[in-house]
């Protein structure tokens, strides 16, 4: 983990097995109402339970570009589930992916290779570990800025099923999640799982996907368990616990609805985002390979704002004031997209959007 503004290193906290008992029971709960709702094969969206009124707004956000998400919690007998020592951080969300099918939207969830890519700078690493059928272990390596950044090197049990031609599910578990201490430099190493910041120590996931209306609807729902926020420390934590997990559910939500999109559409390869930065399908299309070396771009506009190298610069972690119209130190993040290509992103200590991304070069 590596700590903005020289803030320090918070101190490291010991996942309680009480706490990790509680949170698996929560999980049942969740478990057992997905299984019920999808026995049921009606209400596959979180919206659909809203009154008449808001769901059909709720439809036309979707329809026209819009994430909705909501908190949640599962409660047992109506009593809310304590985790001591911990907090429990429940979402849900869900996109419409515009003239996509079933199998697009499919084929970039499960092309977990290719999600360093598609998820950048969320994801700084990916790969598929194995791989049997509709089973997948997969890594992927974490990176979470707010205030604080933290790196984490994570596993994932995936399986997906196909309900029907128009509809398919999947559940996914973190088995393994580790904080990583001076990412990206020569001294990194892993710290012991459980005993560590804090900043995640479990993570379960459910993605739900009906196609109807002319594309695919696409819902997430994501519990998790981080450490609780100590006193005269909330300012430095509670930003990182409370806020991200709803924002990296958005982020994730948007980023795959674009990466079905580029997919499916050559031309809007060339922007991730669509915002006009190059990305690793272009690249890999163009192999105009110095061209776009060390260029850096405005995510909002796409426009080039500065023709500086930065790989001497780009390890993560490495603070870098970009001296461009938009001022504001923070933090290159350099991902490896695949043999010979990096991406370079600008995180500012500010705020929770990338600002800048450099292209991705050889």
């Amino acid at each position: 983990m590596t700590c903005a503004a020289n803030t320090g290193e918070p101190a490291a906290v010991k996942l309680k097995e009480k706490t990790d008992a509680a949170f698996n029971h929560y999980v049942q709960l969740t478990e057992a109402r997905n299984e019920e709702e999808l026995r049921r094969g009606n209400g596959l969206l979180w919206i659909d339970a809203l009154p008449e009124n808001e769901r059909t707004a709720a439809y036309a956000e979707l329809r026209h570009g819009g994430v909705k998400i909501e908190k949640l919690e599962a409660k047992e007998n109506g009593e809310t589930l304590r985790t001591p020592g911990a907090m429990i951080h429940h979402w849900v969300g869900a996109i419409f992916v515009d003239g996509a099918k079933l199998s697009d939207v499919l084929a970039v969830l499960q092309d977990y290779d290719h999600h360093a890519a598609y998820y950048a700078p969320d994801v700084e690493r990916s790969k598929i570990e194995s791989h049997d059928g509709d089973r997948f272990r997969v890594f992927l390596r974490f990176r979470r800025h707010k205030v604080i950044t933290v790196v984490l090197n994570t596993e994932h049990e995936v399986q997906y099923f196909r309900d029907s031609p128009v509809r398919a599910h999947s559940r996914s578990s973190a088995v393994r999640i580790v904080e990583v201490e001076n990412p990206g430099k020569s001294d990194e190493r892993e710290k012991t799982p459980g005993d560590d910041g804090g900043f995640l120590w479990r993570m379960e996931t459910w993605w739900r996907m009906e196609e109807r209306d002319g594309g695919v609807y696409v819902q997430s729902e994501v519990v998790s368990l981080t450490r609780d926020i100590p006193i005269g420390l909330g300012w430095l934590i509670g930003p990182f616990v409370t806020s991200i997990p709803k924002e990296t559910l958005a982020f994730t939500l948007e980023a795959t609805r674009k990466a079905v999109e580029a997919a499916r559409d050559p031309r809007k390869r060339s922007a991730h985002s669509g915002k006009g930065i190059e990305s690793i399908l272009q690249a890999e299309e163009r192999c105009d390979r110095q061209l776009i070396r060390g260029k850096l771009f405005d995510i909002f506009t796409g426009r080039e704002l500065s023709t500086r190298t930065a790989s001497a610069e780009a390890d993560a972690g490495t603070r870098f004031d970009p001296g461009l119209s938009h001022p504001g130190s923070g933090f290159l993040s350099r991902s490896l997209l695949g043999e010979g290509f990096f991406s370079l992103h600008f995180l500012p200590e500010n705020d929770f959007a990338p600002r800048f991304a450099g292209t991705v070069w050889s």
